[in-house]
């Protein structure tokens, strides 16, 4: 089964709250997950003009709550999630989401 090979991992996600000034502030709030960073596949795109190769990776997890732009820390990377996930067995017990590799990303 697919989930003898997770592992620990990192769901984040951003909210905005409003500060004690009446500023609005961004809050990342991390969750602890397990899961598994399957496949990858290599995309040609043009980025600024110039073309370069993007890859996606499938991303299997017991967790189900997600939004397109969440993060997901995976053995100290950090992936976007870019797609809706997908119920793939049908039976509720994992999903399947589409990440993409961030790099250069700074807390």
């Amino acid at each position: 089964m697919i989930e003898d090979f997770y592992i620990d991992c990192t769901k984040q996600s951003k909210t905005i709250t409003i500060g004690t000034h009446g500023q609005q502030v961004t809050v990342n709030i991390n969750i602890d997950i397990k899961g598994y960073l399957g496949s990858s596949t290599q995309n040609n795109v043009v980025v600024a003009g110039k073309s370069t190769v993007e890859s996606t990776y499938n991303f299997y997890t017991d967790y189900f709550t997600w939004s397109i732009g969440d993060t997901v820390i995976y053995e100290n990377n950090i992936y976007e999630v870019v797609a809706q996930p997908k119920n793939t067995a049908h039976k509720n017990h994992h999903c399947k989401l589409i990440l993409k590799r961030l790099d250069g990303v700074k807390d």
